[in-house]
C-alpha cells in the first residue's frame, strides 16, 4: 500500500514509530547493531517489532517532506515486503547499517540527491538500472542473496561520487555496464559465489560482474577478489589505476577476466593473484603502465596479448621473463584445444614490449625480444608452406605444385638460417665478426697446410719464368719458401704471412698485398690444390658475411 500521509498508516510498530520521530528530529534510529547482519526472522509475518519496519512506511518516510535534510538513517531494522522507489526523486541521504531487507529494492530510473548508503546489511537484489546519485553509493560488507536474477542491476546509472562494494558477497551476477562513476569504484575484497547466472552473449560460461563500456572518473579496485565466474570489464574505461592484487579469478569455463577494448589511463596492476582458472583477454586493452609478477599470469594459451598496449613496465624487464611471459599469451587457439593447429600466432605483443623496452633504456632486452620474434615468424612462415604442401598433395598431386613449395621451403630454410646465424636478424651484428673470425681460421689451417707442403708459388709471371725459380724444379718439397729464403729476388719479395693471406682472402674490402704476391699452385701437391679451389667459397661467403654485417649495423636489415 502506497501511503501519503502518517495518519493512513494503522497499527504502526514501535520501530516505524520511533522512525517517525528520528527522521523528524535528524537523528540515527537505532534498532539493533550497526555493524553486523541481523539473523534472518523465523517469520518475516511476525518480526520483532521493536526492529520491524515495513517497506511501504518506509517508503513514505524517505520521501516525506516532515523528515529532515539528513534523511532516513537506520541502524539494526529489519525491513519487510518490497521496497520500491522507482521513478522516485529522493532528495536526502538514506543510510542503512546493519539491517536485513526482506525483498529486493527498486531504484530504476530514480534520482538520489545525496548518498545512499547500505553496509553490512543482507538484502535479496538492488535493481536501480538507469538511477541518478548525486553523492556516494556504498554496499560495504552487505550480502546480496539473490541466485535466479542479477543481484545487482546498476545498467547505464549514474553516480557522482565513488561506488563501494567492499567486503560484499554475492550468489548471482552484478550488471553494472554502461555505468558512469565520478569518484572510484572499490569492489575489494567481494565475493561471487556464482552456482548459476545468466550467460553473456560473449561467453558459453557464466557471468559474475560486468562492467562493459562502464567509466569510472578516478581508480577501480579490485584487491583480493573472488569470482567464480566471468569478469566483464570489456571497453571500460578508467581515469586512474586498476588494481587487482591478490584476485581470485576461478571461472570454472571459458573466460575468467575480459578486458578487450578496456582503457586505463594508469596503472594496470596484475600481480600477487591467489588463483586463475580460465583465459584473460587483453586484446586491444590500453594501459599508462603494467605492474605485474610472472607467477600471477595464466598457464599457456590461456592468455591473449594481441593488441595490448601499454607505456611502461613496473617489474620485471629483463627478456628472459618478459619473453616467457609474451609465449604465455602470443598464440589463440578457436577452440580450447591445446593441440589445435589452427591457432593464429600474434606479432604485436612482441613489437609492443620491444618498444616499450627500448624507450625505458633497455636497449639489449629490446633487441632479444624482436630477435626472438624473428625466430617465431620465420617458423611461422615454414609452417605455413609446409601446409600448403601437405595440401597440394592431397588435392593436386600431380601439378608439381608442391615441388616448388618445397623448393621455396629450402630456399627458406636456408635464408632463415643465414640471417640467423650471421647477424641474429639485423639485431645481433657483431655475430658477423664472429663468423668472420671463423671463416678466417678455417682458412688459415688450409693456408698452413700448403704453405707447409710447398703448396705455393709467386704470383708473377716474371718470377715463375725466371732462373731462380726454374731451378727448383717442381719436386722441390718447399719451393716456395727456398726461393724467399735464399734468392736475391725472394728476399725483396712480399714476405708470406699465413694468418694476412687468410684475411685478404676471406675479408675482400681490405688489401694486405699478399694475394697479390703469392698464389697456391695446383701442381706442387694436394693441399695447393685443395686451397686453389677454396679460394673461391671462402671469398663468397666473405663478401656475405662482410654485406650482411653492414646492413645490420647500419640498421638496413631491420627496417625491411
Amino acid at each position: 500500500m502506497r501511503y501519503s500521509s502518517w495518519k493512513q498508516i494503522k497499527d504502526a510498530t514501535p520501530a516505524e514509530r520511533k522512525l517517525k520521530d528520528c527522521a523528524e528530529a535528524g537523528e540515527p534510529c537505532e534498532l539493533g547493531p550497526h555493524d553486523k547482519i541481523p539473523r534472518e526472522p523465523t517469520d518475516w509475518a511476525k518480526p520483532d517489532e521493536n526492529r520491524h519496519i515495513r517497506a511501504d512506511v518506509l517508503r513514505f518516510l524517505i520521501l516525506s517532506d516532515t523528515t529532515t535534510e539528513k534523511g532516513i538513517m537506520i541502524e539494526g531494522g529489519y525491513i519487510s515486503d518490497a521496497l520500491d522507489l522507482s521513478d522516485c526523486t529522493i532528495p536526502r541521504k538514506c543510510m542503512f547499517f546493519g539491517c536485513r531487507f526482506e525483498g529486493p529494492l527498486f531504484l530504476t530510473r530514480s534520482t538520489i540527491e545525496s548518498d545512499l548508503r547500505i553496509s553490512n546489511s543482507a538484502l535479496y537484489n538492488v535493481d536501480a538500472a538507469g538511477s541518478r546519485i548525486a553523492g556516494q553509493l556504498d554496499f560495504g560488507g552487505t550480502q546480496f542473496l539473490a541466485t535466479e536474477i542479477p543481484a545487482l542491476n546498476l545498467q547505464h546509472a549514474e553516480v557522482k561520487e565513488s561506488v563501494l562494494l567492499t567486503n560484499t558477497s554475492f550468489t548471482s551476477a552484478a550488471i553494472l555496464a554502461g555505468i558512469k562513476i565520478g569518484g572510484q569504484l572499490d569492489f575489494s575484497r567481494a565475493t561471487f559465489m556464482i552456482s548459476r547466472a545468466p550467460p553473456n552473449y560473449l561467453f558459453s560460461g557464466d557471468t559474475a560482474l560486468t562492467l562493459e563500456r562502464a567509466e569510472v572518473k578516478e581508480s577501480a579496485f579490485f584487491n583480493c577478489i573472488s569470482l567464480t565466474a566471468t569478469a566483464n570489464l570489456s571497453g571500460i574505461r578508467i581515469g586512474g589505476q586498476l588494481d587487482c592484487t591478490g584476485a581470485a579469478f576461478l571461472a570454472k569455463t571459458d573466460v575468467a577476466l575480459f578486458m578487450r577494448n578496456a582503457k586505463v589511463q594508469s596503472e594496470l596492476i596484475i600481480k600477487d593473484l591467489e588463483e586463475v582458472n580460465g583465459l584473460i583477454d587483453l586484446s586491444a586493452t590500453y594501459a599508462g603502465s603494467l605492474t605485474d609478477d610472472q607467477n600471477s599470469w595464466p598457464s599457456n594459451k590461456k592468455l591473449i596479448l594481441d593488441g595490448f598496449t601499454y607505456d611502461r613496465i613496473i617489474g620485471a624487464t629483463d627478456a628472459k621473463n618478459r619473453l616467457d611471459w609474451l609465449a604465455k599469451g602470443d598464440r589463440c587457439s578457436p577452440q580450447d584445444d591445446e593441440e589445435n593447429e589452427d591457432e593464429r600466432f600474434f606479432p604485436q605483443p612482441y613489437k609492443q614490449l620491444a618498444k616499450v623496452l627500448h624507450n625505458m633504456g633497455h636497449e639489449a632486452d629490446a633487441r632479444e625480444v624482436l630477435f626472438t620474434l624473428e625466430q617465431k615468424l620465420s617458423i611461422e612462415r615454414r609452417n605455413a608452406l609446409q601446409q600448403d604442401i601437405k595440401t597440394l598433395r592431397q588435392t593436386a598431386p600431380k601439378t608439381g605444385l608442391d615441388i616448388a613449395r618445397l623448393l621455396i621451403l629450402g630456399m627458406e630454410r636456408g635464408k632463415d638460417w643465414l640471417l640467423r646465424s650471421i647477424i641474429g636478424y639485423g639485431y645481433k651484428p657483431f655475430r658477423s665478426l664472429a663468423a668472420l673470425v671463423l671463416l678466417v681460421c678455417l682458412f688459415w689451417l688450409f693456408t698452413l697446410a700448403a704453405w707447409h707442403t710447398g703448396g705455393f708459388a709467386p704470383n708473377s709471371g716474371v718470377i715463375l719464368t725466371s732462373p731462380d725459380w726454374t731451378a727448383l724444379g717442381t719436386d722441390h718439397p718447399n719451393a716456395a719458401a727456398a726461393w724467399a729464403a735464399l734468392a736475391p729476388a725472394g728476399q725483396d719479395w712480399e714476405s708470406f704471412g699465413s694468418f694476412a693471406y687468410a684475411l685478404d682472402v676471406v675479408i675482400p674490402i681490405i688489401e694486405f698485398g699478399q694475394t697479390d704476391a703469392w698464389a697456391p699452385s695446383t701442381s706442387r701437391g694436394l693441399a695447393g690444390t685443395i686451397l686453389w679451389w677454396a679460394r673461391w667459397p671462402f671469398t663468397i661467403a666473405g663478401w656475405i658475411v662482410t654485406a650482411l654485417g653492414a646492413a645490420a649495423l647500419t640498421g638496413v636489415i631491420q627496417r625491411k
